[in-house]
């Protein structure tokens, strides 16, 4: 529990409004909502998770269960308001957005308890007392996904592919190869690192053209593509069993990495750009 909560439990139209913090970090606002959630702040919940949610709408797992959470604090305010109806509908869209982060297998994670939150506040709304406490059943953990670089080396028109070997996460998946960006590190100097270290080969890297934030169950990454050159090297396999060189017709052949898929759309357009032999 921290000191900085408000000197009244805000609820519009039956207490004066508080005032508002400075703005929270990500994970600070997550925790820092369910602090005031528990004790009755439902407004000042409500609105600490949206300045999170407002950092991660495009993880859509992460971006769930921010808005199931929002959606939760709004039905307590909406019931209180006298609008039960409504606060119905906002119970029900926030078992929606849970159920999204839940398939994603971000609920357990973060900690929340979100079976137990949707129960208490339905038992509020049937006439029950103030829902009890967000139990977290374990350390949150909304943390900033690990930034990976992905190689989009084309030549001829076709696209260098690599299938991870089979003991390795992801194993027997093909992927864009590359690795993760250490600190202090730019895109650029990572890709070229891992790509002398996986295949053995000379990359110049160029801009990015695209990236991805995915869910794994060991990880969240954040996947950047990377369009890169070739020059030099002999080839060599360390992560990798096998390597191709792939046209635009032949990227949907592949079983891909889950993470890998949102970026075949524009490795396909640059595919299908380039001079053909």
């Amino acid at each position: 529990m921290d000191d900085t909560l408000p000197a009244v439990r805000y609820l519009p139209g039956a207490s004066p409004h508080p005032g508002h913090a400075a703005p929270l970090a990500v994970a600070e606002s997550f925790v820092a909502g369910i602090d005031r959630y528990n004790q009755r702040y439902y407004w000042e919940a409500h609105e600490l998770w949206e300045t999170a949610w407002h950092a991660v709408r495009a993880e859509e797992a992460l971006a769930s269960l921010l808005q199931g959470l929002i959606q939760l604090a709004a039905a307590v305010i909406t019931h209180h308001l006298g609008r039960p109806e409504s606060a119905a509908r906002l119970l029900g869209r926030a078992q929606v957005r849970f159920g999204v982060a839940t398939r994603d297998g971000v609920v357990a994670p973060c900690g929340v308890d979100v079976a137990g939150a949707v129960d208490a506040v339905a038992a509020f709304l049937s006439g029950g007392p103030w829902p009890g406490p967000l139990l977290l059943v374990s350390r949150p953990r909304l943390r900033a996904p690990v930034r990976v670089v992905g190689a989009v080396l084309v030549e001829g028109g076709r696209l260098l592919v690599a299938r991870r070997v089979a003991h390795l996460s992801r194993g027997g998946l093909w992927e864009i190869p590359g690795g993760k960006v250490e600190a202090g590190e730019t895109d650029g100097a990572a890709l070229e690192r891992e790509l002398a270290e996986e295949l053995g080969v000379e990359v110049v890297a160029h801009e990015a053209l695209g990236e991805v934030v995915f869910n794994y169950p060991d990880v969240q990454i954040r996947l950047v593509a990377v369009r890169a050159s070739l020059v030099g090297g002999d080839l060599r396999l360390v992560d990798h069993d096998e390597v191709r060189w792939v046209g635009a017709d032949g990227l949907s052949a592949l079983d891909w990495a889950p993470a890998d898929r949102p970026l075949l759309a524009p490795i396909r357009a640059l595919l299908t750009a380039a001079p053909q032999p």
